[in-house]
């Protein structure tokens, strides 16, 4: 129990001090218009054709603003190449 103890002391929920991890999405997304709150998630995964997340936060810290990362073009560009790579090997075999 004694190893617990600092694990048992961690804040959680919306608390201050708490780790938070949050979603920000836009719902003036075409994908989601007119979607029940109830049907929220199921819109965003499979009927968004757009990107509707506006902006996401991890441990608290803002990572994606106005639905940009600021890393975007070069983790898009590293993607490109991976993929590329991945369906050579597949043509390959």
């Amino acid at each position: 129990m004694a190893a617990d103890a600092p694990r048992a002391q961690k804040k959680r929920g919306l608390a201050n001090g708490a780790r938070a991890d949050a979603l920000v999405l836009d719902t003036h997304s075409p994908g989601l218009l007119g979607i029940a709150p109830t049907h929220l998630l199921d819109a965003l995964v499979f009927a968004t054709n757009t990107p509707a997340v506006r902006e996401v936060y991890v441990a608290g810290k803002r990572v994606v603003a106005d639905g940009k990362h600021p890393r975007e073009e070069a983790i898009a560009g590293r993607f490109a190449d991976v993929m590329k790579e991945l369906w050579d090997n597949v043509e390959r075999q």
